[in-house]
Parts: C-alpha cells; structure tokens; sequence
C-alpha cells in the first residue's frame, strides 16, 4: 500500500488542529497507509501540548518541534525531511484545505507528474484581512511590476523521490 506524508507547519492553531488531523486521517486511510508530520513553528499557545497528546495517542501522527519561530517555509522543510511516504503534501493548519482534497492531487501525480500545483478557490478570510492583502497585492503592483492577481500556489503535492533529490 502506497503511503501520504502529510506536513502540517503548526502555529498557534489549538483550536483547529486536532480537527485538521483527524480529517487528514479519515479521508486517506482508507486507500493509503499515512504519516501526518506536525512541525510546531514556536507556537505560544497550547499547540505544543496538543501536538505532543496526538502523537501520542495516534500512531499516523509524527510531531517535530522547532527551538523558535523559523517561518512557515522553513517548517515545511522540516516535515519534508522527515517525510517517508510515497507522495507528500503540505497543507495548513487552519483548515483553509480540505484535506479530503489530497486524493485528488495524488490522481494527478498518478498521472506522471513529479509536482503538482493546485489553488483553492475559497476564500476563508475575515474582510479586515482580505483588505490587507488587497492593499498588499496594489502596493506590490505599483513597486514592482506585480501582477494584481496573481496567486501563489496553495496546494503542493511531490513524489518522495522529488523531496530527497531537491532536499539532498
């Protein structure tokens, strides 16, 4: 059976995370084996806590805890390194994926390609946000030359094999 790594970069996310895992769980097990990789980003709420009691009481659950706040990237690399499925995804710890969505990135992969890219289409932010990032993209635009609507890519699925080759 063909196991899925699951990174999920945490950061003060006790209130979604355990809903995060048991979905990501639910919605593979049943045609892969999974790893969920948590890679606590210096969390100062109790995601530590919660991380390390689903560890422990769920053998799919990996956790990795980082000595400070490194960033989001550099989480998922963390993950990426510990990760020993066949394939690998990163999703957030928000619930901003659905995890029951990662079948459909490994159909694709299954299709011969090494990377897949994919975006969501909704948007869960509150209306403060959605201004900032607006403002953001406006102010990018006119610096930089920046497309307004360009959208960095949500979803990232990779075969293992990619992962050690990119990750030596």
């Amino acid at each position: 059976m063909e196991m899925v790594s699951v990174v999920i970069p945490v950061y003060n996310s006790e209130k979604t995370l355990e809903k995060v895992v048991t979905k990501t769980i639910s919605s593979l097990k049943d045609k892969y084996k999974v790893e969920v990789i948590l890679v606590n980003d210096g969390s100062v709420d109790s995601s530590h806590k919660l991380c390390m009691g689903l560890s422990e009481t769920k053998d799919e659950v990996k956790y990795i805890q980082l000595s400070r706040n490194f960033g989001q990237h550099s989480a998922m690399i963390v993950g990426y390194r510990e990760s020993v499925g066949d394939f690998v995804v990163s999703i957030d710890d928000d619930l901003q994926q659905d995890p029951s969505d990662i079948p459909l990135l490994i159909d694709e992969v299954k299709k011969g390609f090494d990377v897949v890219f994919a975006q969501y289409n909704r948007k869960k932010e509150d209306a403060f946000r959605l201004f900032g990032s607006f403002v953001t993209r406006k102010i990018a635009s006119w610096l930089v030359d920046f497309p307004i609507f360009y959208e960095v890519y949500r979803w990232l699925m990779i075969t293992n094999l990619k992962v050690q080759r990119l990750l030596g």
